[in-house]
């Protein structure tokens, strides 16, 4: 689990800027290229630390822990970019699948923070800098260009999410299985009406 976290945060960064077509295509392609070079040089660093650093004071193993941030993370952003595709998305839609993803997403961020606090973990509070310049460029979106952008993203993002939610099923540690369990019908759920929005769209 621990190899794929940085992995991770470029994907995320990446489907922020994915599927706009033409020139922003191939420049999606180089930022995402740039973004995995970076995840390489970070696992690098991380191979110079003593593999237990991170959750050492932690009630819960490496695998767990880093899914628990990798979450959170994700988490994070969707209630984030929900609250902006209320306000920015022209299509009804859209707003009202936004307006799902806040809900859903602020109860299960909720619950992980608690699940998390119980077991000495301290999860992420600010993006990576390469997410947080990406989701700044998509404030600049407006209209069907927004709509068609989020859409797809919350399509090709949910891919991955489920990717690591069905990994952390097999953690050992029970309450960390459990809520990942809990959690994937709504995510799978997420990515099928998703899926549904940005094909009425084109």
């Amino acid at each position: 689990m621990k190899t794929h976290q940085y992995a991770y945060l470029a994907m995320i960064a990446a489907s922020l800027v994915a599927c706009q077509g033409g020139e922003d295509s191939s420049r999606s392609l180089k930022d995402s290229t740039r973004l995995d070079e970076q995840a390489d040089s970070a696992r690098r660093d991380q191979g110079n630390v003593a593999p237990n650093n991170a959750t050492s004071e932690s009630a819960v193993g490496d695998d767990a822990a880093a899914f628990m941030k990798q979450a959170a993370l994700g988490g994070m952003m969707e209630v984030e970019l929900g609250k902006l595709a209320q306000e920015k998305a022209a299509n009804a839609q859209v707003k009202a699948f936004a307006a799902k993803m806040v809900t859903d997403h602020e109860k299960a961020n909720a619950e992980l923070k608690t699940l998390a606090s119980g077991a000495g973990i301290i999860l992420p509070s600010e993006y990576p800098v390469e997410v947080k310049s990406h989701m700044e460029e998509m404030k600049k979106l407006k209209g069907a260009a927004f709509d068609q952008h989020y859409m797809d993203m919350m399509v090709n993002g949910h891919v991955k999410t489920l990717e690591l939610f069905k990994s952390a099923t097999t953690i050992t540690e029970r309450p960390v299985k459990e809520f990942a369990g809990r959690t994937l019908p709504i995510l799978e759920s997420h990515h099928k009406m998703a899926q549904e929005i940005q094909a009425s769209l084109k």
